[in-house]
């Protein structure tokens, strides 16, 4: 008030604004939730501090929103034990963030107290040594002592030092390289690592022995008090300092997928690895010994120079099991032990420790986690080392059988070189090594190739897929009409194999109505191919249009496996009995057998008619509309859904075109009377075929999406006319159904991705639960397949274009990805 000018203040709101005026600059700013991001964990900075000024910054912030909070602490804090937990099971507010961070902060505060009080111990240590150094004050400080009276041991200190060695209860001086303690400069000790004196003359070990045998951590020097009442010669031999002969296995695991191992019927006693086991639960930076420096030259290129890029993929051993296909991924943020592996181990269920949550692949995927397990797994070649590894299980398909990631290779203290194709790891004052081996990396390789995903654009045609041109059945083979609701199934025929399903939902008089009905009708179903007559020949048959001048091409047998040779051989049996292929000789087109794997396991014998279908025009009949159909079978009573036996089957070929269609096995040359699946145009055709044969029930009582049918009627007492009029017209032209897939009188079922009931139309819970739990999109990729499943959905959203655009920004060509709040906004 002094600084104001005489008369300057005549009324209150003078006063009022020169007060603001001056003290304007000192006003709090008020943050956005989009600064929170920018709020870091710095690199040394502790979890405390972060999570201090993080909470600091929340109460300035005008709209507070809990989602936002937690999103922005977890994306800008450091990777640490704490972050992973936060990854595993994500939290919901700020108030569980805190919570849980109280037993990760006092964890860092203990830490810090420890790595105090190592500071201190090693200085006390230096000082001690600088002591040592002297021999004459050492005799002078042993002088001081005369009647120290000590345990009679019934080992050497060599010996006891090397049993100890690894369990972190001696207290190692520090390593001073080129000093002489003592006065023989031949004589070498261990406990010091320097020569001058002997490890049996070493005063300062001779000390610490004593007083681990009065606190009760040895019993005369004989073994460690958790150990066994004795280490034998077997024991020391497993020390870790020791080269180790092969071990013996109760098994080897080798592969992930099929195949058995026999096991011995008995099995020898369990070996005591105490010790081991308890150097190795040491936490990581508390040791106090100098580990061996890990170096890498061209002596270990024992495997020769790679001349390809190969991964790290090892052996290990756990529970007594050889355990083969270890790939070691630094990448990785978790141990990965998978379910089928888990049970060739011979490991009960029982032994999991429940873990909620689920691993984050590279693209998003998510997998859940069955549990975790502590295994003791022991990496050995020249030089053994055993350490305790905890491992997240998964049940995933892989071509591995453990993924070893950062936690193990940390506690390891192991180094790898990928050109050397080597992992090197201290075991004591000695480096152990585990070289991989490019034999099984490279069968992992091929293996992972047929387990993973297909690439969308191969680089030549890929025969072990149908082309959607080809079929287009392909492009819906997870979403075709199925009952969403329990079924049971009824006999139909003398034969007890003759079955069928009906919904369960149905009243006793409704269902008595409609099993009476099919069992009258049961000469509408096929039992096999031999009961297809096919469509008659001058209703419609199948024509090629080859191109002229097109060069007829003969492929060359390709070789199959014995599984497919096997359903081959059945298939070709099985099409002869029925008459739909024959021999032939001197063919001018001939193509390679392609067996596919269907939904149920069994094989589709197809043919890679790669050649033939260049040489002839694509067919342009159109095929239905999705949303026509979908639109045409929803709000429906009741529902049943039917699939013609083998459709593509029931259509001849033309007799000028069959021989074109040939195809060769491992035992003749035959060629097709009927249309082969992987032949160009079969689906327009198939469609044409349907669409004559029901144009007069098509949108009344049935829709078709190419050999996929489903009846509706508004009553249930009506459906059983709807199926009389729909098996009329099907035994009129011979076009019989296959039971196994046919499913009648439901109330709700999917059809080409949409949920049917009797209201109208819903969104798919699979696809719906697939948007959920997806995680916020990190780059291009992730956001096309989010902006994907959305349209699959978007007739279920409400203006999903407007509320989807701040996503849709982010694909705009040119610029960096960034997610921002309102992407996020948006997402959620």
């Amino acid at each position: 008030m002094a600084t104001l000018p005489p008369r300057s203040i005549r009324t209150f709101s003078d006063l009022a604004g020169s007060f603001v005026s001056q003290f304007v600059a000192n006003k709090v700013k008020q943050l956005e939730v989009a600064d929170l991001f920018d709020i870091k964990q710095a690199k040394d900075e502790s979890l405390k501090s972060y999570l201090a000024r993080f909470n600091n910054a929340i109460v300035r912030v005008d709209d507070p929103d809990q989602k936002f909070f937690v999103k922005a602490f977890q994306k800008r804090l450091k990777a640490s034990p704490f972050s992973d937990a936060l990854a595993l099971r994500r939290p919901s507010s700020m108030d569980e963030i805190r919570a849980r961070a109280e037993k990760h902060v006092e964890m860092e505060d203990d830490q810090i107290e420890r790595i105090g009080a190592n500071k201190n111990e090693t200085k006390d240590s230096r000082r001690m040594a600088q002591q040592r150094g002297n021999p004459a004050q050492q005799i002078q400080t042993q002088a001081r002592n005369p009647q120290q009276h000590f345990t009679p041991l019934t080992k050497n200190k060599a010996q006891i030092l090397q049993e100890i060695y690894h369990a972190n209860i001696l207290e190692f001086p520090p390593e001073t390289r080129g000093q002489v303690l003592g006065p023989s400069k031949e004589s070498w000790c261990e406990f010091h690592r320097m020569s001058g004196h002997s490890t049996e003359e070493c005063w300062s070990l001779k000390k610490q022995i004593e007083k681990l045998i009065q606190r009760g951590h040895l019993s005369r020097g004989r073994s460690p008090r958790w150990g066994a009442p004795h280490l034998g010669q077997a024991q020391r031999d497993r020390s870790r300092s020791q080269p180790t002969p092969p071990a013996w296995h109760r098994g080897t695991i080798t592969t992930i997928a099929g195949g058995s191992v026999d096991y011995p019927q008995q099995t020898s006693k369990h070996e005591i690895q105490a010790v081991l086991t308890r150097a190795n639960r040491t936490p990581l930076g508390t040791g106090k010994r100098v580990s061996p420096a890990l170096t890498f030259d061209d002596r270990d290129l024992i495997r020769g120079v790679p001349y390809y890029d190969k991964p790290m993929v090892i052996s290990v051993v756990a529970t007594e099991y050889k355990i083969e296909r270890v790939l070691i991924d630094q990448g990785s943020s978790a141990n990965i032990l998978y379910w089928s592996t888990y049970h060739k181990m011979k490991l009960s269920p029982s032994s999991l420790i429940e873990c909620p949550g689920a691993l984050y692949g590279f693209a998003g995927e998510r997998v859940p986690i069955k549990g975790t397990i502590e295994l003791e797994t022991v990496f050995r070649e020249d030089i053994k080392r055993t350490i305790p590894v905890v491992y997240t299980i998964v049940d995933a398909m892989s071509s591995y059988n453990i993924i070893m990631g950062r936690p193990a290779l940390n506690r390891l203290g192991a180094a790898m070189s990928t050109y050397h194709l080597c992992m090197k790891f201290p075991v004591g004052h000695k480096v152990g090594s585990v070289w991989a081996d490019s034999r099984i990396a490279k069968r992992c390789y091929e293996d992972s190739l047929k387990v993973g995903s297909k690439p969308q654009i191969p680089a030549k045609p890929a025969i072990n897929v149908l082309d959607l041109d080809l079929d287009p059945r392909s492009q819906y083979k997870s979403e075709g009409p199925h009952p969403a609701e329990d079924l049971k199934e009824i006999q139909l025929g003398p034969r007890a194999s003759h079955l069928t399903k009906i919904g369960t939902a149905l009243g006793l008089e409704e269902e008595a109505q409609l099993v009476d009905f099919l069992r009258q009708n049961n000469d509408i179903f096929a039992w096999g191919p031999k009961d297809m007559p096919g469509i008659n020949p001058n209703f419609m048959c199948h024509q090629l249009s080859v191109a002229q001048g097109a060069k007829l091409v003969a492929q060359k047998r390709r070789k199959q496996g014995e599984e497919k040779r096997k359903a081959i051989r059945e298939e070709t049996t099985k099409l002869l009995t029925a008459g739909f292929i024959r021999e032939v000789q001197y063919p001018s087109w001939l193509a390679n057998v392609v067996m596919v794997r269907k939904a149920n396991g069994r094989w589709r014998m197809c043919t890679d008619y790669t050649n033939l279908n260049k040489a002839c025009p694509k067919d342009s009949y159109p095929l239905p509309s999705i949303d026509r159909l979908v639109n045409g079978v929803s709000g429906y009573a009741l529902l049943s859904f039917m699939d013609a036996y083998s459709g593509y089957n029931q259509i001849w070929m033309h007799p000028q075109d069959e021989e074109k269609i040939a195809f060769i096995t491992d035992t003749c040359t035959f060629y097709y009377r009927v249309i082969s699946f992987g032949l160009k145009n079969a689906g327009a055709m198939y469609q044409r075929l349907m669409d004559k044969v029901f144009k007069e029930v098509l949108g009344v009582d049935l829709e078709v999406y190419v050999d996929d049918m489903v009846i509706k009627s508004t009553k249930v007492s009506e459906h059983c006319q709807a199926l009389r009029r729909v098996f009329a017209i099907l035994r009129k032209h011979q076009l019989w159904l296959n039971p196994e897939k046919c499913s009648f009188g439901v109330h709700a079922g999917k059809f080409l991705g949409f949920m049917l009931i009797e209201r109208g139309i819903e969104a798919n819970p699979d696809k719906c639960r697939a948007v959920i739990n997806m995680r916020s999109p990190q780059n291009i990729k992730e956001v096309q397949q989010l902006m994907g499943r959305i349209t699959a959905l978007s007739r279920f959203i409400s203006r999903s274009s407007e509320t989807a655009m701040p996503i849709f920004a982010t694909l705009k060509k040119g610029g960096s990805f960034t997610w921002t709040a309102k992407c996020e906004e948006a997402f959620s």
